[in-house]
């Protein structure tokens, strides 16, 4: 057992291996748990240490943060062009239960930019956690993919393939895996990630959407996403917060206002 206000990295045993973890604990009494899941590819390595601080903001005021490496990205282990999206909903499922057998406090699910749609499938999975913190969610798998593989069209067109350009997409639809930007994304992961949507279930929950938004509205296509969760019974709340896209920029954001916005949820304000 972790001792309260402590840091803990360790390997969590999964069905497909181990994946890496970071557990903060709160100083004092627990109030309740969250699993963080993580952006894809570099824009989770940018976000790291904006993540670890906000992830301690949320520690302090008492709540049990476990973040996890998906399988095979960062230090979990696993490869990433073997990958499937069940192996990720599979993780966050895995993560939520550990905090329920270490804590047995209800576990909220917190999502950054393409880990929003994971933890919208582990949740329809029925993993047990209580209800969705998702920080600046994609419309779609399909969008993310889209601009994912934008990186590969790039670097045909700036010298980085050798020989005539490949689409990648035709690709993985033929099985093979496609190096982009030093991930090697394989076709089952690729699927999943095209398939995956911001639908989060027919059971009603409560469902937070963080923005990051540097002064800009809404666009109608995220207003319109928050009505369709709303349509389908679910709590929704919705907060904007200025601060740069620490996912993009790699520049630490503590984001003191995000949090707040965090707790206001967690506490059910």
């Amino acid at each position: 057992m972790a001792a309260p206000g402590s840091l803990e990295a360790f390997l969590l045993p999964t069905r497909r291996g181990n994946r890496f973890c970071v557990h903060r604990s709160p100083p004092g009494a627990i109030r309740g748990s969250v699993v963080h899941v993580p952006a894809f590819a570099e824009e989770m390595n940018r976000a790291r240490r904006s993540v670890a601080l906000q992830s301690s903001a949320i520690a302090r005021l008492g709540y049990s943060v476990l973040g996890i490496d998906l399988a095979g990205c960062g230090d979990s282990e696993g490869d990433l062009a073997s990958c499937s999206w069940q192996d990720w909903t599979d993780d966050v499922c895995a993560a939520v239960g550990w905090l329920q057998q270490r804590h047995g406090q209800p576990v909220w699910l917190w999502g950054l930019r393409a880990g929003c749609l994971v933890a919208a499938a582990a949740f329809r999975s029925g993993c047990g956690a209580q209800g969705l913190l998702l920080m600046q969610p994609p419309l779609s798998g399909q969008q993310v993919l889209r601009q994912f593989l934008r990186l590969h069209s790039a670097m045909d067109m700036t010298g980085g393939a050798v020989g005539k350009p490949l689409d990648a997409k035709q690709l993985l639809a033929s099985g093979e895996s496609v190096e982009v930007a030093g991930y090697l994304l394989g076709p089952a992961l690729a699927q999943g990630l095209a398939d995956a949507t911001m639908h989060c279930g027919t059971q009603p929950t409560r469902i937070a959407c963080l923005r990051v938004d540097s002064g800009l509205p809404m666009t109608a296509s995220e207003a319109a996403m928050l009505d369709q969760w709303r349509t389908a019974g679910h709590h929704v709340s919705s907060a904007s917060v200025e601060l740069p896209p620490f996912w993009q920029t790699g520049e630490p954001a503590a984001g003191t206002e995000l949090v707040r916005e965090f707790c206001k949820v967690l506490e059910g304000g």
